[in-house]
C-alpha cells in the first residue's frame, strides 16, 4: 500500500534570514529543531513562516521489487510550501496548505495528483491552513481572521482559531473564540457521533495546550487530555486510533524546543485523562513516560533522539 507524504529539503536557515533580513518582522526564525523542514513554533501558526524559498512536493511511497520508489503528485508554484495534507474518508481527494507569495491558503487535488484548487475564499490578508475533512464533506481549518495577535511577541504573531467552511468555500463559520492559537484539527468519527478535536490554549497560555474536542457546528467543547494538568505542556496531531474509542495517538511535546516534534504516544482517555496517566509511548520502546514540569518535557527527559513529527493514519472507510 503506498504511503501519502510530503518531501521537504531542509533550509539553511542563517542564509535564509540574511536574505529576508528586514523584510517581515512577523517571520519567527527559532533556531530549534523542526524550523529548518519549516514546521511552526510550538506557539505560533503558518503565519510565522516566510511564504516562499521552499523546495517541496506531495507525493506517495510506493513499494517496488528494489524498495521504496518516491512518485510526486503536486510541487507548488514560485517556490510555495506545501504541508498539513488530509485525505478525504473514500481516498478520492486530498487538501492540503499551500502558501503564496501574498498568503497562506487551503487546496484540494484528486488523489492522482490532478484537479488542484483552491478552496478557501478569504482575502490575502487573512492566512487559511491545517484543513481537514469533516464526514459529512464540510471541512474545518485554521485562520487568522480575527486578526488577533500573540501578546508576548508584542502583537507581531498572529493568532489562528478554527473555522468550518463547505467543499466549495462557501458557508464560512468561525467555530472557536480563543485569544491564542487553536491548531491541529484531526476529525474523527466514532458511531453517529462526529467530532473535531484540536490543539487549544489552556487557562495558564504560557506553556499549555489542552487536547480538546467538538461537535461539528462548534458547540460541546470539552476537553479530552491534561484539564487542570501540567504535564504534558502540548498534545499535537492527535488522531483517534481506528476501531479503539478513547485512545488517540498524538506526538506529547512541550512549549520551547523542538517545533512540534517530541514523543510518539498514546493517550488511552479510559485510564486517566491529566498529568500523564493513561499514556504508554510508542517511540522510545522499552522507556517510561515520565511526568516532567518543564517547557520542553521531551527534551528534558532520556531518550531525546526519539523525536517523530508525523500524523497518525485515517480509517480507509467512510459511513454517512
Amino acid at each position: 500500500m503506498p504511503v501519502l507524504a510530503v518531501r521537504r529539503s531542509p533550509k539553511n536557515l542563517v542564509q535564509e534570514r540574511r536574505r529576508r533580513s528586514g523584510s517581515d518582522q512577523r517571520i519567527s526564525w527559532s533556531g530549534d529543531d523542526g524550523r529548518e523542514i519549516s514546521l511552526p513554533s510550538n506557539h505560533e501558526c503558518n503565519s510565522s513562516l516566510e511564504r516562499t524559498g521552499y523546495d517541496n512536493e506531495i507525493g506517495r511511497l510506493e513499494r517496488s521489487p528494489v524498495g521504496w520508489r518516491w512518485a510526486p503528485l503536486y510541487a507548488p508554484p514560485e517556490g510555495g510550501y506545501v504541508g498539513e495534507v488530509d485525505p478525504d474518508w473514500d481516498g478520492h481527494s486530498l487538501l492540503f496548505t499551500r502558501s503564496t507569495p501574498n498568503g497562506w491558503e487551503v487546496c484540494e487535488i484528486g488523489a492522482d495528483g490532478t484537479g488542484v484548487r483552491t478552496v478557501s475564499r478569504l482575502p490575502h490578508e487573512v492566512h487559511a491552513f491545517d484543513p481537514c475533512w469533516l464526514p459529512d464533506g464540510r471541512i474545518v481549518f485554521g485562520a487568522t481572521a480575527t486578526f488577533q495577535s500573540v501578546p508576548c511577541w508584542h502583537g507581531l504573531k498572529r493568532v489562528c482559531v478554527l473555522y468550518r467552511m463547505n467543499a466549495d468555500g462557501s458557508g464560512l463559520r468561525q467555530l472557536c473564540f480563543d485569544q491564542t492559537t487553536t491548531s491541529t484539527p484531526p476529525s474523527s468519527r466514532t458511531d453517529r457521533s462526529c467530532t473535531a478535536a484540536g490543539n487549544t490554549p489552556a487557562s495558564t497560555t504560557y506553556s499549555l495546550r489542552l487536547l480538546t474536542a467538538m461537535n461539528p457546528d462548534g458547540t460541546g467543547q470539552r476537553a479530552l487530555y491534561g484539564s487542570n494538568s501540567w504535564f504534558p505542556n502540548a498534545l499535537y496531531f492527535p488522531r483517534e486510533m481506528p476501531g479503539a474509542p478513547g485512545r488517540i495517538a498524538a506526538i506529547l511535546s512541550g512549549y520551547r524546543g523542538p517545533h512540534r516534534m517530541g514523543w510518539l504516544a498514546v493517550e488511552d482517555t479510559r485510564l486517566g485523562a491529566a498529568e500523564g496517566g493513561g499514556i504508554p509511548r510508542i517511540s522510545g520502546c522499552g522507556q517510561p513516560v515520565e511526568r516532567r514540569i518543564a517547557d520542553n518535557p521531551s527534551s528534558a527527559a532520556p531518550g531525546r533522539g526519539s523525536l517523530l513529527r508525523d500524523r497518525w493514519t485515517r480509517p480507509r472507510c467512510r459511513s454517512r
